[in-house]
Order: structure tokens, then C-alpha cells, then sequence
């Protein structure tokens, strides 16, 4: 049933006026008889000549005009109600793990006694190249150049030291390969470093989508190129809805606005022709607030809900000449969750970048068809993986400091492997990567319906139930997930009130018994609740602990018939009524930490049509007890066979 919204603008200035001097009777007596206790005085004269009921009409001519402008919301301020309580467009994302490149070096022979012992898993000796992987630390070092004295495989060892131990940097900006099929990319969204001495690093990247039509004019709704009128404030409709209808936000990055290294936001060109001289285009770039804008600087903003572009007033920001058009020439957007699966074809750098004001005069990168070099932003652009020969024919064409460092950091970017964040120790043969995000994907004219659906889901996790449900339900609607997913959750804070325990159960059939967790599934679920916590909570995610508990029991049948056949009725009966997903009195699975006693399998087996009375019930083996306690974090796991139960005839 829809909420009637309330008209706020039902008075109109005369019932107002009258409502006000219906009034006039009980106040004036009630001041007569505050000011002298005479009952007698009143105001009884409501001429509009009397001051009083001038005063009266002045606040219901107020009264009627205040009430009809709260009743009347306009749509800016709809909007921007939107925009305070709604998410933005939130990007599919996976974290990364960079690992060193393997060195190697060329070596003819191995001195005698190499590798020294516990080093053999580190070398590998093939076409007299000599790799090492992982990071050699200096008493390693020590040994092996104790093995030999030989100038070359000093040399070697020496040079395996320094490549293994080399901070290498990741720019932001740097693109990740698939090799799935697909043709989505990502990238990574801040620059880091692998520092000496550490074999990897972790980094987030973002899933990046550019719009396939650029560059592209900006057109009006009937297809007109639109030109700018040379007016302060000046706002355009961007397009943002693919061709089959849905929509498409923008990707708006304020955090990288302007950045020289990586910026992700729109750029639009504009070109126009002075009034004196030749055509002139220019780059203009994305600021989130043009208060930050100076009268010079070539800048607009974009509304992040209505997708309007806006320029400047020449006071903050400049304004287009008259008669300008627009390009857009990058726009990147936002896509839904069925991207997440393009991140388990991750396995390589796509493209990277090494930053260099300015290119040496006489070097020529033309040969190298993947190595090209970008003034305009002062890098060196390296597409696909760099090879070892290339490297060195790069090097050799010039001698300058920083063109050497380029080449090399650009060659240790594009060599690195790609591993999974959770794995320890990195493997790279398998790994699994995984995404999250692609969530509030919607725009203004279905922000109201959208939008505020999605608002009633709570996104932050507080307390043991928030942390349930959204590992749980949360979880299972927003994660593409190929494995089973979240059947049951139990979330308890522990004597340590920042800490919260959470037991994970995957679904499973009725005749998994002990259901427990996939290190896939609890490294997805990690990742996913780490962003919705409180920061000074503290998640402790794991299976769940199944106490193994034997049982036996003795019956007498109600009528003459096959025992067999009874026995395997009641081991059935019992695993389902103890079972962690489908057992307890509900059917919903049994409670976690509730205790095992005799009494509730006495009661299970007297619900059995053919069994006519129980002599007796064993819990555990040895002495007999009446129950079986379990600690909080534990489910039962009855162990019972067709041997544990005893069948008395029947009369």
C-alpha cells in the first residue's frame, strides 16, 4: 500500500484569517483576566482598521504563501536530496598481488657444490641462463660467492643479488591482461612498490570501460552539434545509456583530477576558431567543484547523478568561446557485476608506464612496435611484456640517467607475474583472483525507484546480526560466485569487544554431513566484509568446528518386521534432526553451541511410527552421561551407523 503524501497547501489566506480571529474571544479573556482580573474587558472590535487585525491579516497572507512553497518541492531539490543519501556508481574491483620477475643471468658452468643445501628450490639451471626466484638475502649471498672465485659466476651471483633485491615500481595506470577470451581490462588505481627485500606487493585494480564510440561530438536531442553560446554556467546532457537502453554512468574519479600520471575522468576537447588567427583545440579536464577554479584554468564539472556537464563563469573556470564545439575524447564508465567474472582471466601485464619529461633526441623507438612514448603526459608507454633482447637494444640507444631508469623500470613492471592476495606463499600456477563491486548502477530517472530500494539494504556491519546478514544474504545477491554460496552464517563478539567471530556454513546436499567452507569462499567473504566494517572491528572468519560425538541406541519394534530395515530408518532420522543446515526443531539447521542430551533423541525416536518403546541411548563411549556439551563455536557430528542400533522383536 502506497503512503498518501500529505497536502501541505489547504488553507487558503481566508480560512486562515477567520481560523486566527475564531481565536480572538478565548485569548482576549484569558489577557484580561492576567492583567486585572476583570473578566469583562475583551477584544471585540475586528474593524480591519484595528491595528491588532492588520497585524492578524499580515501573518495569514504570510501563513498562505509559506505553505504553499512547502508544498511545492522543486526538482533541484529532489535532486540534491538524491544525492546526499544515495551511493555513487561503485566500479568492480579485485586486489592483486605483484610478484618479482624471475632474474636470470648467462652462466656456461656451476662451480662444484651449487646450489649449497637449502638452496636448490631457489635455482633453476637451463641453456646455461641461471634464474633465481625469490629474494636473495645477503647471507645467502655470502654463501654461494664462498663457493667459487671465478670471475663470471661472481659476477652472475652478484648480478642475481641486486635484480632479486631492486625496488620496483607499479604505476598507477598500469593495465592487466586476460587470457579468457574477453576483452575486458583493468587497472590498477595507485602506484606502489615492491621495496628490497620483499618478494611482492598488494594493489587494487579497476575494472575499466571505455565507451567504444570515442572520440564522439557533443549533439543535442535531435542530433545537432552542440557549439557554446560564449554564456557563463553553460550545461550539456550527457548521453549515458547504451544502446539497448541500459544505463551507463560515468566513471567519475575525483581524487585523480588532473593527475599527469593517471586520471580516469572524462576529457572533452574543445575547438574554436579566435577572432585573429588559426583554429585552436584544446584539452579540457574534469574538476569535481569549480570554486577550486581559477578564471584560467580549462576546466568542467559533472553532476554525478544527472550526468549534466557544466563550464565555468570565467570567474572559476573559463568559459568556452562563442561558437566552440565539443569531442569528448575519454569516458570512462561503470559496469555491472557480471564483470566480476572477468577477473578470473587476470594473468599478465597488458600495459604499463615509466615516467620521462622528455625523450632523448636521438633515439628512435619506431623498431620496437610495443614501446612507444607519450609527450603529451611524459611516459614511456610499454604494451605487453618487454623481452630480455629488446631491453638491451632499448638501453643501448642512449646513456642518459633517466632514460636508463625508464627502460629498466619499464622492463621490471611488464615482467612481473600476477598471484592472489590471500595465497601464502604465492603461487603463481594457481591463481585465483577475485572481484566485488559493479553496485548502484542507475541515474536520475530511476534514482527514486532504484535507488532508494537499494538504500533500505544496510551496507555497514555493527553489530553480530548486521555482520550475519550481510555475510549471508548480502553477500550470496552481490558476489558472482561460481562455487556454493553462504547457506548459514553465525556472527558473536568475543570478550574482546572489537572482535567478532563469524563461522561460515556453504551450502551443501543432506548427506554432506560436515559442510565446511572453500578457502576461495571465505577469502571472498573476507574481502567483502573488510570493506563494510567499522574500522575499529576486527573480523575473525572461519569454518565451523564439528565435534564428533558416537552414539548408540536400543529399541523394541511395534510389529514383527524387518530390523534391518528400522535401524537404517532411525540413523537417517537422527542425521537429519542433528544436521547444521536442515536439522533442529525448525528445520533450519542446528543452533550453534546448543548441547547434545539424551532426552532429545528419546523424543526423536518415539516420533518413529514403528518403533514402540527406547531402552536405551548412549552418548559418547564409556561411562553413560545424560548430555554432551558443546563449546559456542561447535555443531555436532553424530556418528552413528545400522551396527550402533539395537531392534528388540515386536509383539
Amino acid at each position: 500500500m502506497t503512503v498518501p503524501i500529505s497536502n501541505i497547501d489547504d488553507q487558503t489566506y481566508r480560512q486562515l484569517r477567520q481560523a486566527l480571529i475564531d481565536e480572538i474571544p478565548l485569548l482576549s479573556h484569558i489577557a484580561a483576566k492576567h492583567d486585572s482580573g476583570d473578566m469583562n474587558r475583551s477584544w471585540v472590535d475586528h474593524n480591519a482598521s484595528d491595528p491588532g487585525i492588520a497585524l492578524l491579516e499580515l501573518l495569514s497572507a504570510m501563513g498562505e504563501m509559506i505553505t504553499y512553497r512547502c508544498n511545492q518541492i522543486p526538482p533541484e531539490v529532489e535532486t540534491n536530496f538524491l544525492k546526499l543519501v544515495l551511493d555513487r556508481p561503485e566500479p568492480v574491483t579485485t586486489e592483486v598481488r605483484f610478484v618479482r620477475a624471475v632474474p636470470s643471468v648467462a652462466l656456461a658452468s656451476l662451480p662444484p657444490g651449487f646450489p649449497p643445501a637449502g638452496l636448490a628450490a631457489l635455482f633453476y639451471y637451463e641453456g646455461a641462463r641461471l634464474l633465481f626466484r625469490g629474494v636473495m638475502e645477503e647471507s645467502q649471498l655470502s654463501d654461494l660467492l664462498a663457493l667459487s672465485a671465478n670471475a663470471a659466476y661472481q659476477t652472475a651471483i652478484q648480478y642475481l643479488y641486486a635484480a632479486s633485491n631492486r625496488t620496483v615500481t607499479i604505476p598507477a595506470g598500469t593495465q592487466l591482461a586476460d587470457s579468457g577470451g574477453t576483452t575486458e581490462i583493468f587497472e590498477t588505481i595507485r602506484r606502489v612498490t615492491i621495496p628490497s627485500g620483499k618478494p611482492s606487493v598488494d594493489v587494487t585494480a579497476r575494472h575499466r570501460a571505455l565507451d567504444p564510440g570515442l572520440p564522439k561530438q557533443l549533439v543535442d536531442g535531435s542530433g545537432a552539434t552542440i557549439q557554446s553560446d560564449g554564456t557563463a554556467n553553460q550545461t550539456f546532457s550527457l548521453d549515458t545509456r547504451t544502446a539497448n537502453g541500459e544505463v551507463w554512468p560515468v566513471l567519475l574519479d575525483p581524487s585523480r583530477q588532473g593527475s599527469n600520471v593517471y586520471d580516469p575522468n572524462p576529457r572533452v576537447m574543445v575547438s574554436y576558431t579566435p577572432e585573429a588567427g588559426l583554429p585552436v583545440t584544446e584539452s579540457w579536464t574534469y574538476r569535481q567543484d569549480l570554486l577550486e577554479a581559477t578564471n584560467v584554468d580549462n576546466v568542467f564539472t559533472i553532476d554525478w547523478l544527472t550526468y549534466q556537464l557544466r563550464f565555468g563563469d570565467n570567474q572559476h573556470g573559463r568559459i568556452p568561446p562563442r561558437g566552440a564545439s565539443f569531442r569528448i575524447e575519454h569516458l570512462q564508465r561503470v559496469e555491472g557485476r557480471e564483470r566480476q567474472k572477468a577477473v578470473q582471466y587476470i594473468n599478465s601485464i597488458g600495459q604499463t608506464c615509466a615516467a620521462l619529461s622528455t625523450l632523448p633526441g636521438g633515439v628512435d623507438l619506431s623498431p620496437f612496435s610495443n614501446t612507444t612514448y607519450d609527450p603529451a603526459r611524459g611516459q614511456i608507454i610499454q604494451s605487453g611484456r618487454l623481452i630480455e633482447s629488446d631491453r638491451d637494444a632499448l638501453l643501448a640507444l642512449d646513456a642518459d640517467t633517466d632514460y636508463q631508469n625508464a627502460i629498466h623500470a619499464t622492463f621490471e613492471t611488464s615482467n612481473l607475474n600476477i598471484g592472489n592476495p590471500a595465497d601464502q606463499p604465492v603461487d603463481i600456477g594457481t591463481t585465483q583472483l577475485f572481484g566485488s563491486g559493479g553496485d548502484y548502477l542507475f541515474d536520475l530517472d530511476n534514482a527514486l525507484s532504484d535507488g532508494l530500494s537499494e538504500l533500505k539494504g544496510q551496507e555497514r556491519a555493527i553489530t553480530a546480526t548486521d555482520f550475519e546478514r550481510l555475510a549471508c544474504d548480502t553477500f550470496n545477491s552481490k558476489i558472482l560466485y561460481d562455487g556454493p554460496h553462504v547457506e548459514r552464517v553465525h556472527a558473536r563478539r568475543l570478550n574482546d569487544a572489537g572482535t567478532v567471530a563469524i563461522i561460515i556454513i556453504p551450502e551443501a546436499s543432506p548427506n554432506e554431513r560436515r559442510p565446511l567452507p572453500t578457502k576461495e569462499l571465505l577469502q571472498r567473504i573476507n574481502q567483502f566484509l573488510d570493506r563494510r566494517r567499522l574500522i575499529t572491528t576486527r573480523v575473525m572468519l572461519s569454518p565451523p568446528i564439528y565435534r564428533t560425538i558416537p552414539v548408540s541406541v536400543g529399541v523394541d519394534s511395534r510389529t514383527v518386521y524387518d530390523e534391518a530395515s528400522l535401524a537404517e530408518e532411525i540413523v537417517k532420522r537422527i542425521r537429519e534432526y542433528f544436521h547444521p543446515l536442515y536439522g533442529g526443531d525448525d528445520g533450519k539447521g542446528w543452533k550453534l553451541g546448543r548441547s547434545i542430551y539424551c532426552s532429545d533423541i528419546f523424543q526423536l525416536l518415539h516420533q518413529i511410527e514403528k518403533v514402540n518403546y527406547v531402552w536405551r541411548v548412549q552418548l559418547g563411549e564409556g561411562a553413560e552421561r545424560d548430555y554432551f556439551a558443546l563449546q559456542p563455536l561447535e555443531l555436532p557430528y553424530l556418528k552413528i551407523a545400522t551396527s550402533d542400533v539395537a531392534v528388540g522383536p515386536g509383539s
